[in-house]
């Protein structure tokens, strides 16, 4: 196959977006496109190959492997070595662990499917997983395990005689893929994201390039690259993560990617400006720029309570990725493809101790725990003290029948419940609380919490499509089959709600809390809890380690700022007569700032989810609200 040095540039271009997007750098907020884009050229290149083989006769399967294994394996056993060994120094021991879980993943390239079952509601941000980025690779590798035998058996349908039988297969994966990549992005984006029959349409498109007649004619030999370059780019400065994705969004990165790889009789403008020597040169680091970049950030930010860094720091991060990515180019990827200086027996003899090495090496910290020895004793935090039991108990995590026995009852035992904590997982922690609270009383309430979906009658958004059908049932419920519940807790995540559904989830809450009151219950509505940008348990043991002494904190104006930018959810219901919106800022503010931590207790288990001992205050007030609505209207009004 004729080198094509454009396709190294288009390379430059796919890693650039890339990094620019994880440096938030820039206005290219959907630089995660040019993985898709190195999806298609990959595609291309390996097809390629592979026809040039199989056409002849002359394909190997062993040949094949080998190939893949000197371009992927040695580059990415030195960056999970060199990461693994960095964490020591830097990673507490849940994270440690959590990363040598990444390094098994990727050493066996199954890391998209390990993301996959991290990838729920509860998993701390994944954007702070060293090994994050090798899910593309793993995807890569388990659709070359199929796709010669693929091309092979279509090879042979056609009796070897035509490429019409490998047209019509490959034609026929992507269109099958894709449209089962566009139903799968509303039911579970998770899925369609990490799981590779939702993808191999973008890996295919490249591959069918190889078998379409190459583009004729000097005008659109011209425009088509031209009009690539300019999808691309523009599909990378308007679309953002919180679009569904892949999907048909992903369309427009690989058109756009295809218009510039496929095979043209002249030379065009766009090729010759993608073929500069430093676009070439970006090119061919690319794959080891992909490897460096990510991991190089993470550490950074984990060393800095989650923060990202600034523009000089990220300019040196950037550097420093640069000359790891040239040296790795320079001494490893060159190398390990030269079959003159490595021959595939020392490929072995070389490459298996180092992936045993590794992966024992992986295997060790997770036996010991993340290595906790290498901290204070005082700085290890027990997780499962921050968070409720009844997690496993009682909360659903995710939406299901909803039979009476489902319900759990807390409190007072043997008491018919007189409340209902109705909510997503910020109720879960609030409802035991409450509970404790409710046992000096006895007496009793439900809870009822479900992951992601919350107290919201109409809410309907991508993977969470079922939570208007159960919200609806569950309304139900507890108007209609629950006389002796009279106050209705709503608990909810409000700030990642309203941010992801907008009008749907204001209006739609408003509603809920109308149709509660109408049917004579009581309604309280615990208000927003601050954010953090991290974990604050983690973020509080890593300024311990460092022998900082005050927690994780932000000012209190930005909370304010917050507050203000939910007001259209919250404001609608402090004026329902009936309603009432539990304000608990104050477990968590002063007039300067919301601290994350109290008497040395985290008060969130994660960025966003109350811990116990913040639940313990919160349903303080929440108590305080409830026992003033027991109390007759003329007390009550006094006391008011």
């Amino acid at each position: 196959m004729k080198y094509r040095a454009d396709v190294d540039g288009l390379r430059a271009i796919a890693v650039s977006l890339v990094v620019l997007y994880h440096f938030h750098l820039g206005p290219v907020v959907g630089g995660y496109i040019g993985v898709d884009v190195f999806f298609v050229i990959s595609g291309y290149l390996i097809t390629n190959v592979l026809w040039r083989e199989i056409s002849v006769g002359d394909f190997s399967i062993a040949r094949f492997c080998e190939r893949r294994v000197r371009r992927i394996f040695p580059p990415l056993i030195l960056v999970v070595a060199a990461t693994l060994l960095a964490a020591w120094f830097i990673l507490l021991p849940s994270d440690y662990v959590s990363l040598s879980k990444q390094s098994l993943s990727a050493l066996f390239a199954v890391s998209n499917f390990y993301f996959w079952s991290e990838a729920d509601y509860f998993a701390r941000s994944s954007n702070l997983s060293p090994l994050l980025h090798t899910w593309s690779l793993s995807v890569e590798e388990q659709f070359y395990l199929a796709w010669p035998l693929i091309l092979m058996a279509a090879w042979r349908a056609g009796n070897s005689t035509s490429i019409r039988a490998i047209k019509i297969t490959v034609s026929t994966i992507v269109v099958t893929s894709l449209m089962w990549s566009i139903v799968k992005v509303f039911s579970s984006p998770a899925t369609a994201f990490y799981v590779p029959i939702f993808r191999a349409w973008e890996l295919a498109i490249g591959g069918l390039l190889v078998f379409v007649s190459p583009i004729r004619g000097r005008l659109l030999s011209e425009v088509a690259p031209l009009v690539g370059l300019v999808v691309i780019v523009t599909t990378a400065l308007l679309i953002t993560s919180d679009n569904l994705f892949p999907g048909a969004l992903a369309l427009l990165p690989c058109v756009g990617a295809a218009l510039i790889v496929w095979p043209r009789l002249e030379e065009s403008s766009t090729a010759r400006l993608l073929s500069r020597a430093p676009m070439v040169w970006v090119g061919r680091l690319s794959y080891s720029i992909y490897l460096w970049h990510w991991p190089l950030l993470v550490l950074y930010r984990h060393e800095n309570y989650g923060n990202y860094p600034d523009l000089g720091m990220s300019l040196v991060l950037i550097g420093a990725t640069s000359l790891f990515s040239f040296l790795t180019w320079l001494l490893v990827e060159q190398t390990a493809r030269d079959r003159l200086k490595v021959s595939r027996r020392r490929l072995v003899l070389i490459g298996a101790p180092a992936i045993c090495a590794v992966g024992i090496a992986a295997i060790s910290v997770i036996a010991a725990g993340g290595f906790a020895g290498r901290l204070p004793s005082d700085v290890v935090l027990d997780m499962d003290q921050l968070r409720s039991p009844i997690r496993e108990t009682c909360h659903l995590r995710r939406l299901t029948e909803l039979p009476r026995n489902e319900n759990c009852i807390l409190g007072y035992p043997a008491t018919v419940p007189d409340t209902i904590v109705w909510g997503d997982s910020h109720g879960v922690e609030l409802s035991d609380a409450l509970a404790d609270r409710f046992k000096g009383d006895k007496r009793s309430l439900i809870t009822l919490t479900i992951s992601a979906c919350p107290p919201v009658v109409g809410y309907s958004l991508g993977d969470r499509s079922r939570c208007a059908e159960g919200n609806e049932r569950i309304i139900g419920h507890i108007l209609h089959e629950l006389p002796s519940v009279h106050t209705v807790v709503l608990a909810s995540y409000h700030f990642f709600h309203y941010r992801r559904a907008g009008d749907q989830y204001a209006s739609g809450l408003t509603k809920t809390v109308l149709r509660l009151v109408s049917g004579g219950k009581r309604v309280l509505v615990v208000g927003p809890i601050p954010e953090f940008s991290d974990s604050v348990p983690l973020v509080s043991a890593r300024m311990a380690w460092r022998g900082i002494d005050r927690g994780p904190a932000i000012e209190r104006a930005d909370w304010d700022e917050q507050l203000t930018s939910i007001s259209p959810v919250l404001d609608p219901i402090s004026k329902i007569g009936g309603a009432e919106v539990v304000n608990v800022s104050s477990v968590f503010c002063d007039l300067q700032l919301c601290r994350f931590s109290k008497n040395g207790r985290p008060l969130l288990f994660d960025s966003n989810h109350p811990s116990m001992d913040a639940a313990a205050l919160i349903a303080d007030r929440v108590y305080r609200s409830i026992l003033l609505d027991d109390q007759p209207a003329s007390t009550i009004a006094a006391k008011r």
